[in-house]
Parts: structure tokens; sequence; C-alpha cells
């Protein structure tokens, strides 16, 4: 594999680690006094660190500027190892309770990988390393004394986390719902593919031990394998908090869309009015109170011509056709303002645009409480249509 290609296998999960962060920024910056939030927060950023350190060109600008070959392996072995310790520390916070035996787990954690760290860097001072390697460090000084035991307890640190991290995120899948549950599936299914990434590294290490060339499962097979593990694990932490909102964005946008039909109808009572002009990137919330504001603006204007006879009359009209109530009553009072829009606009073709009536109040309008089932109701206008049709119609009173 060549530098090229393993940067750009680096740098898609360095990006994609990156934008997590951002989806959770907010909510971090929101909630800033949440430790929880914040371990998250920093956890994404230090995954994003690995992989930019990771990247073959930054590796060889770190041998560069220290002027000492191969230094970037400690380095980066370090942000590795903090990485994995790290993940175990969060989920034990997330899922384990406050208990005696949490703090114990978490000291117990914080003391192993200051240790292990402390080991990385013992090792490689005493180790001779004087050949800089980009690629294959690991199999290329794998039988060098004390660079031997620098890789191993560096994949020991990681087989270790990995596995104890994996076995809490699965024990508690089962134990919770919706998005969480999914973010933790995610999660687990990343950390058990991480026990891919060491296997392939391990067992390429291994066979140089024993005389045998299997680095291509380091240099070929290993990076293909992070980067599917760092989509995995970022995938996870975004799961909870994206999956909600895009559920609720997807709520409002449907909602907004439903409105339309009725929306459009009662622009007609009110032509001339300025619409309130909302911008392409303005959140779908805010759209469906505007239309929502619109629709009930164009209620109070028709509201004197409205007749509850005429929705009575309709609703049993729809109810006799096959509807169910709520449809019933929702047709009917889509037949009384489709009614009620005619008689203002032969009043404004008879007396002219001048002459309005008076606004009714809210009180007026308690059948038209349902928006979204009243616009569904005017979507299928020939339903509308042929309902009124059938009523002896006469001539629209206001309601009092």
């Amino acid at each position: 594999m060549t530098i090229a290609s393993e940067t750009l296998i680096y740098g898609i999960p360095a990006s994609l680690l990156g934008f997590a962060f951002l989806i959770k920024a907010p909510s971090i910056f929101r909630f800033w006094r949440d430790v929880l939030l914040r371990a998250v927060g920093g956890l994404l950023l230090l995954a994003c660190l690995v992989f930019v350190l990771l990247d073959p060109r930054n590796i060889h600008r770190m041998n560069q500027i220290t002027g000492v070959p191969n230094i970037a392996a400690p380095i980066c072995y370090t942000m590795v190892t903090a990485f994995c310790g790290s993940c175990l520390l969060l989920i034990i916070v997330w899922l384990v309770e406050p208990s005696k035996k949490r703090t114990y787990a978490l000291r117990l954690v914080i003391t192993v990988y200051i240790l292990v760290i402390a080991g990385l860097w013992t090792t490689f001072a005493l180790a001779d390393v004087p050949v800089e390697r980009i690629l294959d460090l690991d199999t290329y000084y794998a039988n060098t004394p004390f660079m031997r035991e620098h890789i191993v307890l560096y994949l020991t640190g990681h087989f270790v986390a990995v596995v104890a991290t994996s076995i809490l995120i699965w024990s508690y899948v089962g134990k919770v719902k919706g998005w969480l549950r999914g973010g933790l599936f995610l999660l687990g299914s990343g950390y058990l593919l991480n026990l891919g990434f060491t296997a392939t590294k391990g067992t390429a290490v291994i066979a140089r031990w024993n005389g045998q060339n299997l680095d291509w499962l380091s240099t070929g097979a290993a990076p293909p394998i992070a980067v599917f593990s760092a989509l995995l694990i970022a995938a996870g932490f975004i799961t909870p908090h994206a999956g909600p909102y895009l559920q609720e964005q997807r709520k409002e946008r449907r909602a907004y869309r439903n409105l339309g039909p009725l929306w459009r109808t009662l622009r007609a009572a009110n032509p001339s009015a300025r619409r309130v002009r909302i911008g392409i990137w303005s959140p779908w919330a805010v759209r469906v109170v505007q239309r929502e504001a619109d629709i009930f603006d164009g209620l109070l204007k028709v509201g004197p011509h409205l007749n509850r006879n005429i929705r009575d009359r309709a609703r049993s009209e729809a109810l006799n056709s096959g509807s169910s109530g709520d449809k019933a009553a929702s047709m009917g009072a889509a037949v009384d303002i489709v009614t009620a829009l005619e008689v203002v606009a032969q009043a404004r073709l008879s007396t002219g645009a001048a002459s309005a009536p008076a606004k009714s109040s809210q009180e007026d309008l308690e059948d038209f409480k349902e928006l979204i089932s009243i616009s569904l109701a005017l979507r299928d206008s020939s339903a509308v249509d042929e309902i009124r049709h059938r009523l002896p119609l006469q001539e629209s009173v206001p309601t009092s």
C-alpha cells in the first residue's frame, strides 16, 4: 500500500470523527456542565487526532521535526493507547451506576493505561531503531530488542481495552431501547471490528517472530479495518443525538407539507396580505409555526362566513359515505371553509375589495383546531366537491 493511499484511508475516519464532534458540539456547549457530554466531545476530538497523526505524511513530519527516527511511533501509540483507555472510562461512566465498584474500576483503568504509556516511552528509549519506517514499523522491527516489547505493549493495551469495552457495551444493548440501543449496537460492532485490527497486526508480528512474512496483513488489511471500525464508532456516538433530531425534523417537515392544501386554500381570503419570507435554511419548526399563523389569519378573515349548519350536514354526509368520525369532522370543516371562501369571493366581486367583513375571534373557531386533518381533507378536492354538491347549500350566515 502506498503512502498516498494510506493518507486517504486515515483521512476518511479523521474527517468523519471531526464531523461527529461538530454534530455534538451544540449540545456540549449548551450543557457544558454535563460531564458525560464533555467526555464524549473530548473522545471524538482525541479519536480525530489519532487518525490525523497516523497519516503517513504526518508521521514523516514528526520524525523530521524532532530529528529522531521513528519518534512518531511512541507518539502515535501513546495517543492510540490514551484513546482506548478513554473509551473504556467513558463506557464505564456511561453504563455503570455510581458505586465503589465503579470508582475502583475507573482508578484501575487510569493506573494501568498510565503504566502502559510509560512503558511505551521507556521501551522506545531503550530500543535501537535508526531506520525510519513509515508504513511497516511494526513488522520491520518485530524482532528488535525493546522495540519488540514496545509493539507488544501497544497491541496488548489496545486488545484489552477493545475486549473490555465490547463486553460492557454488548451487556447493555438489550437493556435499553430506541436510538440509544441503536447507538450502542453500532459502538459494539465498531469495537468488535477493532479486534480484527489487533488480530491482523498481531498475526503479522508473530509471523516475523517465526521467520515468515505476512507484512501485508499489517500494511494492507489492518488500515481498512481501522477505517470501518472508526465509521461505526463515530456513527454510534452520533446516533443517540442525531437520530431524535432527524426524526423531529422529519415530523416537522411532514407537518409543513400536510398543512399546504389548507394554507393555499385560505390564501384566497386575503390575497393582498404581505407574506413573511422564510429562508430556505430556516428550521422546519419555524416554517410550521409561520404556516399555522397564516392559516389562522385566513380563518379569522373568513370566520364571519363560516356556518356550523353546513359543517354538521357535510359531516353527516361524510359519515354516510363511510368516513370515520374524525375524518368526517375534518371533511365538514373543509366543506365549510370552501363554501365561506366562495361567499367572500362573491362579496368581493359585488362590493369590491374595500368592504371586508369583521374578523372572528379565536373562540369562534373551535371546530378548526385540527389543522392538518382539515388540510388533508382539502387535498382531495374531488371528495370535498362531491359532498358540497350533495348538500342543498343555503346562503351562509355568520356563526354566533
